[in-house]
């Protein structure tokens, strides 16, 4: 079995998970009580209906908690065949439902196999079973354990095969392989046993009844000779009942004849009687027919003649209708006429409509044009007066600001000069200081300035902080300087202004945010005042676009007045209205008129083909009683029949062809007859003369097929006698066959019982196993230099001649060597494509781990090999993992 898919929805500790088992090595990475333990239990789940029993659970249980529904969907191959099985869990009581599928050959089509979760498990075992038993839920369970224990290696197990005990061992195998028990294996013998022996003797006793069956039937010579003897006899009786048939088959001809004779006399003389009958009816048929033509003419002719009447008085009455009409349109024509005239008149002046309407709306433009500018300029004078108010508070504000800033210069020069003052006393004071330092008596000593002694003297002036306050001083001498510049400018700008202003007790500060107030309100006003320039601007060449346009519009109008023009515009536009009305009530009447002339010329047309019709309906009316005449002498209808015509009513439909046929029937019931006359004569010439009476012909018939019926009777006992002797022979000869192949059987299950007495054969079956495992993995270990063997249920290393127990070999060859048996058992049982372990390598150290992972690449190229575990750094050595994370399943490739 090889698996393709996996589809996992709401199953224990999975939320949403998808699997594509490609081969290779995969590791399953994530958390503790992430999930990843859940894929496993998810595939047994969707395989087999319950999970692993590691984890044992309801269906209720396998509902992700916080779920009412769970589902999962597992598609594989097997024997070149895709299935697809899924199973849903349904709260609130875990029901199960499944449905197993198998694909079509272009993998799109899915056919139901079964459909309930009693069918998809018979099936599932049947499917995947190697097993010699077919079907059932004890099947089923076995196949999961082998499933289990060769597909799973639990947390800690990875070199169970190895380390375990024999009888452990021997566990593993059973389940693996779905072997039975010791005890029932025995039980299972002795049943063998018992039904051996009870066939043995059932055999025995059906040979010897067939033996005695044989002996009471007579010989098989005796029986063919008996049998070539009755079938000449038979063959002698047959012949003469065919003759006495042939005879009797004769006379019954003679008796056919003679009644075929009468029957067709009887049937001349009633074709004869029919004959005239139909003849009869067919010269009346005939004439009524004529007859009745005639009248219909006649009818016909009547119709015509009134309609003809109703139509001229139809069309006098549309001429009355039509005059009046025609009266009220001529008078409509010369309204028309005078209205046009009029209009032609006021149409030089109403042409130029759309210029005096121009006109007047440049009029209204250009008198709103006025206005606006008008206003505009009244704002602009209003502006500029605000401007020049505010322009001057600025200058007196400016100038109220530079006197404050020269007076805060003055004052900030004064309390620097008197710092001046202080730092040169300081300095004077620590200059006596040091020179008294350096001649305390009074006389100064050149000598201590040289060498050394220049040395202290430079340490004894940095000592007296004599530098600081000469660096007091030439800051504030700086500072002294800048403040003269700053004055002498704030000085000349305040001259430089030419006006006088009040003093003002503000601070500078205040002075600046009234200032940043006023500089605000110009802008907005200059912004102001070039908005309304714009405007005064916009307006008057818009003012001055609208005279021009006038100007070329009265000259268009030459002299004439817009309100002139729109007056005699409006008078036209209702001359045309009532032009308008009067061509449609012109058109209505018009209208009219031509449907009466249609009507008229139509009725025009049904006169004239009416009239056509009844010059053509008397012509026919002629030729119809000329017919009808014609036919009352060529049938010689006497006055008797004339009134029989007029007065008959439903008479027989007859035509010329019933009466030919009749005459037909007639002339072969007439031929027939005198045919049959001559063959009876013939034949009764031929055999009368010749034959027994045919009671006599009867008789010796019933007797030889009563001879014939006793003889096939004897001779059908003695087939079935031979028939029965050759099949009981057939018989004996197969049960002593079938004897013979039981007998072995039985020998052989004695054997088997005299081994499953002890704990031999356990051991025998247990060992032969074993060395067809540990002979497939010997041929992988070459490389390793050792081999294993199995000895009374217990594994060994061979080594150099050597042997000794496996459980010295390292961590890493007792899992390498456990892995390799159980991927042959798998093999056994058709899971190799797939593996899981589970945290099952943390004991390994760095050489084992690489030689593991070079065996799970071996496996992985025709496998699926699932490494659990919840180390990143161990999952990063693979090339791709399935990274589980709170319930949802996510594939990343390296």
């Amino acid at each position: 079995m090889r698996l393709l898919e996996l589809k996992v929805r709401n199953i224990l500790g999975l939320r949403e998970a998808g699997i594509n088992f490609d081969p290779g090595a995969v590791a399953i990475v994530g958390p503790n009580g992430a999930g990843k333990s859940s894929i496993l239990d998810s595939l047994v789940l969707a395989l087999f209906g319950s999970p692993t029993p590691v984890r044992v659970v309801n269906n209720l249980n396998v509902i992700r908690m916080g779920s009412s529904e769970g589902r999962v969907i597992c598609t594989f191959v097997k024997n070149g065949d895709v299935y697809r099985i899924t199973r849903k869990f349904k709260g609130p009581k875990g029901q199960q439902e499944a449905l197993l599928e198998k694909g079509g050959d272009d993998g799109g089509k899915w056919d139901v196999i079964a459909s309930n979760v009693k069918e998809v498990n018979g099936c599932i075992a049947k499917v995947l079973s190697p097993f010699a038993d077919s079907m059932g839920d004890a099947n089923l369970s076995k196949l999961r354990d082998a499933f289990i224990s060769t597909v799973f290696v639990p947390q800690g197990m990875v070199t169970k095969f190895v380390d375990v005990s024999p009888g452990e061992r021997w566990q593993i195998l059973t389940a693996s392989l779905g072997l039975e028990s010791e005890s029932k294996l025995q039980e299972k013998v002795r049943r063998i046993v018992q039904i051996a022996t009870a066939e043995i003797e059932n055999v025995k006793g059906s040979l010897q009844k067939v033996e005695d069956f044989l002996n009471k039937l007579p010989p098989e010579e005796e029986i063919r000779r008996d049998l070539k003897s009755v079938g000449r006899n038979l063959k002698s009786v047959q012949d003469r009942l065919v003759a006495i048939k042939k005879s009797i088959d004769i006379k019954n001809k003679l008796v056919e004849l003679e009644e075929q004779i009468k029957r067709l006399s009887s049937e001349h003389e009633e074709a004869s009687a029919l004959y005239k009958n139909i003849y009869d009816e067919y010269r009346l048929y005939e004439a009524n027919q004529a007859l009745k033509g005639l009248i219909s003419v006649s009818k016909h002719y009547r119709e015509l003649y009134e309609k003809i009447n109703s139509l001229e008085s139809n069309i006098q009455y549309i001429n009355k209708k039509i005059e009046p009409k025609i009266t009220e349109v001529n008078k409509l024509r010369v309204a028309y006429k005078n209205i046009y005239s009029k209009m032609q008149n006021i149409n030089k002046y109403a042409q130029h409509k759309d210029e005096a309407l121009k006109l007047l709306d440049l009029a209204e433009g250009i008198k709103f044009c006025k206005t606006e500018i008008e206003l505009i300029e009244a704002d602009i004078a209003k502006n500029n007066k605000s401007l020049d108010e505010l322009s001057k508070r600025r200058r007196k504000l400016y100038r109220q600001k530079l006197e404050r800033s020269l007076c805060d210069v003055i004052q900030e020069h004064k309390n620097i000069a008197h710092t001046m003052v202080r730092t040169l006393e300081a300095i004077r004071s620590r200059l006596i200081d040091w020179v008294k330092q350096l001649a305390p008596d009074g006389a100064v000593d050149f000598e201590r300035f040289k060498g050394v002694g220049a040395i202290e003297v430079a340490r004894s002036l940095v000592f007296s902080d004599l530098g600081e306050a000469l660096s007091e001083w030439g800051k504030a001498k700086n500072r002294t300087l800048t403040l003269l510049q700053e004055g002498r400018r704030l000085r000349e700008e305040i001259r430089s202004l030419g006006f006088e202003a009040p003093r003002s007790e503000l601070s500078v500060r205040e002075i600046d945010a009234l200032l940043g107030e006023l500089e605000d309100n110009i802008r907005k006003q200059e912004l102001k005042k070039h908005q309304l320039m714009g405007s005064l601007e916009k307006n008057l060449k818009d003012m001055k676009k609208m005279c021009q346009v006038a100007k070329n519009l009265e000259e268009v109008l030459g002299g004439l007045l817009p309100e002139d023009v729109v007056k005699a515009a409006k008078e036209r536009e209702r001359f045309l209205k009532e032009l308008e009305e009067i061509r449609n009530k012109g058109d209505s009447l018009n209208s009219e008129i031509e449907e009466l002339k249609e009507k008229k010329r139509k009725l025009e047309g049904e006169l004239a083909q009416a009239e056509w019709l009844r010059e053509n309906a008397k012509n026919a009316l002629r030729d119809a009683a000329e017919n009808f005449r014609e036919l009352c002498r060529k049938h010689g209808l006497t006055q008797k029949d004339k009134t029989k015509l007029m007065y008959r009513d439903g008479m027989t439909h007859c035509s010329k062809e019933e009466v030919e046929d009749a005459r037909r029937r007639l002339d072969l019931s007439r031929d027939l007859l005198s045919r049959a006359k001559v063959e009876f004569r013939d034949f009764k010439l031929k055999f009368e003369t010749t034959l027994p009476a045919l009671e006599t012909l009867t008789n010796r018939k019933q007797e030889l097929e009563e001879e014939e019926e006793r003889l096939k009777s004897v001779l059908n006992e003695l087939q079935y006698n031979l028939r029965q002797k050759e099949g009981l022979e057939k018989e004996k000869g197969q049960m002593k066959e079938k004897y013979n192949v039981i007998s072995q059987a039985f020998d052989v299950a004695i054997k088997l019982q005299k081994y499953t007495d002890g704990r031999n054969f356990v051991r025998f079956l247990s060992d032969t196993i074993l060395e067809e495992l540990l002979s497939a993995v010997n041929k992988n270990l070459s490389f390793k230099g050792f081999s294993l063997v199995a000895e009374r249920g217990n594994l060994y290393v061979t080594s150099g001649g050597y042997r000794r127990d496996a459980a010295s070999l390292s961590g890493g060859e007792r899992a390498m060597v456990s892995l390799m048996m159980l991927r042959h058992l798998a093999n056994r049982v058709g899971f190799k494509q797939i593996l899981f372990i589970d945290e099952g390598l943390a004991m390994l150290d760095d050489g084992n781990l690489e030689m593991m992972m070079e065996l799970f690449d071996n496996l992985g190229k025709e496998a699926f090999v699932g490494v659990i575990t919840h180390d990143m750094d161990f999952a990063s050595l693979f090339s791709r993992r399935i990274e589980v994370e709170k319930g949802v399943v996510s594939m990343i490739k390296r």
